[in-house]
């Protein structure tokens, strides 16, 4: 009964190991408390005003891909099923820089990179994210 125990303790402890490694977006980031107020609110306009390298854009990018792959947050969020999210930069080398020094990072990786409800797929194009 104690190992049985022991080795279910163990797989939950792996599920979330793997839930921790593959879906950074919701657990990669301790958060502050104000960040995790802007995380979770439901707000369709947040504004943000803090100093320089506390991860506004990151938590901006990860709040995005949360909302983007929680198709149970939908119904309160828009009202018809969304097909599309926009994230826009100035241009496609603040793009591509922003892609490979924060995006990549905070994107599902593992198993979810191509799990039917958190995967996606890049597209470069001459270089430059598209």
């Amino acid at each position: 009964m104690l190992e049985q125990n022991k080795l279910e303790k163990f797989r939950v402890l792996e599920e979330k190991k793997k839930l921790w490694d593959g879906l950074p977006h919701i657990y990669a980031h301790k958060h502050y408390p104000w960040s995790r107020e802007y995380f979770e609110s439901r707000n369709k306009m947040c504004l943000v005003c803090s100093g320089n390298q506390v991860g506004k854009s990151t938590l901006q990018i990860k709040r995005l891909i949360h909302w983007a792959t929680s198709p149970e947050l939908w119904p309160e969020l828009w009202l018809k099923r969304p097909t599309q999210f926009w994230y826009l930069y100035p241009s496609k080398d603040v793009c591509t820089l922003e892609f490979e020094t924060k995006w990549i990072y905070i994107l599902p990786r593992g198993e979810f990179k191509d799990h039917p409800q958190y995967g996606g797929k890049e597209y470069y194009d001459t270089k430059k994210i598209h």
